[in-house]
């Protein structure tokens, strides 16, 4: 008779099913590696299409500059957070203060989304064994390895909620667009070609 496999404290396997185990386990972390590279790319495509927009407000609020200027301008930095302070002043500098309230809390969402942004743009799966669980959960974080704690880590669920949330964000900025290209045309006197 074979001897038992010890795989965790309350598990003993023989022989087959010791392999049946192991070919379930890896066709789970296949699952959800596959249904994490899904999530963050869902959030990586509502990041893209938020800062498309936060461009098309930026050059919108920056009126009666050209486009052109405003887009290079917004360009001249790389940094997600930096384009967002760069709308943020275009907007609260503006005379139209009926649509500082709306801005702001778009603006406050996105920054929430601080997190998950950094980890979408830097961050690796990796699959964590919690203490007592039958199997591993993937996550997305900065690190591998090291105290718990120090690096951020997200599952499917968390990320999920997030690419949800990034999705609506980038609804709602242009939700938001067509009314101020209204407001700011009415008040500056501007003449917008349409596209």
């Amino acid at each position: 008779m074979a001897e038992p496999i010890k795989v965790t404290k309350t598990e003993h396997y023989v022989g087959n099913d010791f392999f049946e185990m192991m070919k379930r386990r890896f066709k789970e972390e296949l699952e959800d590696r596959s249904e994490m590279h899904l999530q963050v790319g869902r959030t990586i495509v509502a990041l893209s299409d938020i800062e498309q927009r936060l461009e098309m407000v930026f050059a919108l609020f920056s009126l009666p500059i050209s486009e052109e200027r405003s887009v290079r301008t917004f360009h001249g930095t790389q940094n997600f957070n930096r384009k967002l302070e760069l709308v943020d002043y275009a907007v609260l500098r503006s005379g139209e203060r009926e649509l500082h309230a709306p801005w702001n809390e778009l603006s406050e969402r996105i920054k929430q989304q601080k997190v998950v942004r950094n980890l979408a743009a830097h961050a690796s799966i990796y699959f964590r064994q919690e203490k007592g669980a039958r199997r591993s959960r993937a996550v997305i974080s900065a690190s591998s390895y090291g105290e718990r704690g120090k690096s951020k880590e997200l599952g499917i669920p968390d990320v999920k909620r997030a690419a949800d949330e990034l999705e609506a964000i980038a609804r709602d900025i242009i939700r938001f667009f067509s009314p101020t290209l209204r407001a700011i045309t009415k008040a500056r006197n501007i003449t917008v070609d349409p596209w």
